[in-house]
């Protein structure tokens, strides 16, 4: 198809696309790659952050680290709302145990995510500075702010949670005599009162 319409950029970007999703990551790389050379300054800027991130993405598959950083870099300027990018360059940067490089591309990320994935960037943080930069500080700053994220999972709030809860179940499942004997009791008293 780059022969026979070399000129068709929707054409091509379909092609690109299935190749990127069903096809051989060197293909799909190099497909990428001769798409944004020929196309990168007629692509809207989504586009070719789209065509930058599965460029990087197939040449991590295919192991060509160099072009991924390069190309995951770009796409991530280009589109910095966007996850997939920064969750492709801290694989890479993984993958050759660059560890400080892992950690500065899930920081990015932890800029724009929330919920349950910003709690999970924040642990992955701390398990990386604690395990794999003996970088205690960092550690324990990531796993705090992790435990701000969700106080209501803290030891002690979960004890006092579970205390409020069985003090609450044994006055209500207290035998019915005893809770009857209570209530006469308040009835006596409430008596005693008005006849004072």
């Amino acid at each position: 198809l780059l022969t026979l319409a070399p000129d068709d950029l929707p054409a091509l970007s379909r092609v690109a696309q299935v190749t990127f999703d069903h096809g051989s990551p060197a293909r799909a790389t190099e497909m990428y790659t001769v798409l944004l050379e020929r196309f990168g300054d007629k692509m809207t800027t989504t586009d070719k952050a789209l065509a930058q991130y599965r460029e990087g993405e197939a040449a991590r598959r295919a192991g060509d680290h160099a072009l991924a950083v390069r190309a995951l870099e770009a796409a991530a300027d280009l589109a910095p709302s966007n996850p997939e990018p920064l969750v492709a360059l801290a694989s890479t940067d993984a993958a050759q145990e660059l560890w400080t490089k892992v950690v500065d591309a899930k920081t990015r990320h932890l800029d724009i995510a929330s919920g349950e994935a910003r709690l999970a960037l924040l642990v992955e943080i701390g398990e990386i500075a604690a395990g794999k930069l003996a970088d205690r500080a960092l550690a324990t700053k990531s796993l705090v702010a992790a435990l701000d994220e969700r106080p209501d999972d803290r030891p002690d709030n979960r004890a006092h949670a579970a205390g409020q809860g069985h003090q609450h179940d044994f006055a209500r499942h207290r035998p019915l005599h005893v809770r009857q004997r209570g209530q006469m009791n308040n009835d006596s008293l409430g008596g005693a009162r008005q006849a004072r």
